[in-house]
Parts: C-alpha cells; structure tokens; sequence
C-alpha cells in the first residue's frame, strides 16, 4: 500500500510539472514564431505529439530541486520549459536521421525539422538571456546556459558516434566485447546518462540551498540515465502497433536494423560470443545492409534470432547491473520523499512495458562471469573518465 501511495504521488507529481511545462512550451514558440503559421507549425509539429505525454526531464529536476530543499517548485519551471525545448530540439533533429512516425519521410519534411531544430535551440539562448538572466540572475543564468549546452554538444557528439563508429558499413564484428562496449556505453552515457545527471544539479542549482550531497547525486544520474538509452534500444526490437500513444506502422519497427546501426543486441548476436549459427548471422548482417525485405516475417525471425542467440539477455542483464549500481547509490541518502521517488525512477527495467513482452517471449536475467563483472564495476573509470 505504501509503494502505490509513493507511486500515485510520484505520476501526480509528473502530471502536474507536465502539464505546466507544455502549455508554457506552445505559449513561448507561438509568441516567437507565430508572426508566420507554417513554420510556427512546422516547429510546434513534434511539440505537440507530447501534449498528452508525461514529461520525463522537467520532473526529473524538479525531483533535484525538491531533494536539495527547494520548497516553491514552480520555480522551476522556466529552466524545466528550456530543458524540455532542448529535448525537442534533438528529436527534431532525429527526425532527419529516423524518419520515424511519420514525420520526416521525405527531404523537405527532414529539411524542416533540421531548422525547427536550430530555430528551437535559439529559443532556448535567447530565453536564458533576456528572461532568466533578469529573474535569477546573471551568475545562474550563465552556469545554467553552460549546463545545457553542455547537453547539447554531448547529445550531437553521441550521434556522430553512432553514426560514424556502430555503422554497419563501418564495422568489425571481430571487435571483442570490451572495446565493444567502450564504444557503445560512452555513447549511451552522452545519450541519457549525462541528460539525467545534469537534470538533477539543474534542479539542486536552483533549489540555491547549500546541498551536500551532489556528487552522489551526479553518479546516481549516471548510473540511473545510461540504461534508459539502452532500454530504447531492446524496445527497439519489440513488435507493436502503438508507440507513445501514436500508431506506428511496420516500417518505424526495428530501426536500428533498417537503419544499420549495430546497438548491443545487434553486436552480440552476430559477434562470436553468440550462440546464433553462421546462416542466422548472416541474415542479420543482410537485414541491416538492406537485403531483406522490411516486412514482419523478416522481423518475427530477427526477433528470434537475438532471443536465441542470447543478445537479449546479454543487453538486460548489463542494463540491470547498471541500474542496481543506481539504487545502492541513492539508497546512501537519508530517507525522504523525493529519495524514494528516485529509486522508482531507476526501477523502470521492471515496469517497462515493452521489456515485460520480451519477457513474456524469453528475455531473462543471467549471471555474468568475473571478466564482465569486473569491466563492469570499473564503468565509471572505463566509460565515464575516459574521454
């Protein structure tokens, strides 16, 4: 009864922060490109698929402000209405790269969201210095803008590592794990676990309560934002017909395949660690060099493939390890509300609906040997520290 009492005021919570945020997005965007309807609606086009949404990031600082002492929490809401632009802003961008739900399919269509893109971002600076600066500041103004363009550069910096270095004509499938996993866990923290991270110290900055605890709270952010990119990947590989409300049709499943992008189960399936045989490895391989036709026995068999292979498991098991690292560092704060709502934050591997249908067709937990563990435990040394 507890837990669902924490987890009713943790989604009222969200609600609440979301609800303000999106109206205060679509005020701002019109007011500032509203002089000519098309390309205010051309930027407000993926804006407004998150009118009903639940917004993640916003919450996610207003959590950091609540833990650090922050008692109005609607002062959070212009840094929490950037933050949620600057995420717009990406999947703008990647609107271009995916063409995914319908939104970028032809050149011109991508051609508009690549500029809804830069004009969202100069929204964003250009907010920080006339308003934010005026009510916070120019001292927490700057530390704010150098927070977020930080994201910025490392979110593209994650793309044009994805792009360049897990590109299937690009790649060495004789690479072994380790130098593997370099690669795609940095990329992953640039992804997430940078974004969670900083989402936290950005609510604890304008909490302006002396907060002991940041350090700790930084590595939680890490440890808790690196798997939720990785979640995406698996989800990737789940047959749905709705997605975040939407309708997707057969052609926006397994991307990454389509797209050529090896992400942890692609890699392991066709790597030598895999249990998969030479013929299934090679369809893989076709798959993603587009040989194959984009249809749903092609899928059915992917999917079949990397639950045989143990590529599934493999990606699960390494997403929880990291998410426990997670809890047993938020589990050193004092008790509190909003410690609580954090560690239900980090348990998004259990409720994740599209991990319990990969479940429900074998996905499953397994036991690491030492080596992996090892490499693992060092992720903070080997991924984080490393440049």
């Amino acid at each position: 009864m507890v837990k669902n009492n924490l987890k009713d005021k943790y989604f009222k919570k969200m609600k609440e922060t979301s609800q303000c945020i999106y109206n205060e997005i679509v005020s701002l965007i019109k007011k500032e490109y509203g002089y000519d309807e098309e390309l205010s609606n051309n930027v407000l086009l993926l804006v407004k698929r998150r009118q009903k949404k639940l917004l993640a990031r916003p919450h996610i600082t207003r959590l950091g402000y609540e833990l650090a002492g922050g008692k109005n929490w609607k002062k959070i809401i212009p840094p929490g209405v950037l933050l949620e632009l600057e995420n717009i802003s990406t999947y703008q961008s990647n609107a271009a790269f995916d063409s995914k739900y319908g939104v970028a399919n032809n050149d011109l269509s991508k051609s508009n969201q690549v500029i809804a893109s830069f004009l969202t971002r100069n929204l964003i600076q250009k907010e920080i210095e006339n308003n934010l600066a005026k009510k916070e500041g120019l001292s927490k103004a700057r530390e704010f803008s150098k927070i977020i363009t930080e994201i910025d550069i490392f979110d593209y910096v994650g793309q044009y590592k994805e792009l360049n270095y897990l590109g299937i004509h690009n790649f060495d499938f004789n690479m072994n794990i380790k130098d593997y996993l370099n690669i795609y866990l940095k990329i992953k923290y640039l992804y997430g676990g940078k974004w969670i991270r900083d989402l936290l110290l950005v609510g604890i900055l304008f909490s302006e309560k002396k907060y002991n605890e940041k350090e700790k709270i930084a590595r939680f952010g890490v440890y808790c934002g690196t798997p939720y990119t990785m979640i995406n990947d698996l989800s990737d590989f789940c047959l749905s017909k709705v997605e975040r409300g939407y309708k997707i049709s057969i052609v926006d499943q397994f991307k990454d395949v389509w797209n050529g992008r090896v992400t942890l189960p692609l890699y392991y399936a066709i790597s030598k660690y895999s249990s998969a045989s030479k013929q299934e490895k090679k369809f893989l391989i076709d798959c993603m060099e587009k040989k194959h036709k984009q249809n749903l026995t092609n899928m059915k068999k992917i999917l079949k493939i990397l639950l045989k292979s143990g590529a599934l498991d493999f990606s699960y098991s390494i997403i929880n390890f990291l998410m426990r690292k997670a809890r047993k560092i938020i589990k050193e704060l004092p008790k509190s509300p909003e410690r609580d709502m954090l560690i239900l934050l980090n348990t998004s591997l259990r409720t994740n609906k599209f991990f319990y249908e990969l479940r429900k067709k074998g996905m499953k937990l397994i036991e690491f040997d030492s080596e992996t563990i090892n490499y693992l435990d060092g992720f903070w040394e080997n991924i984080i520290m490393r440049r």
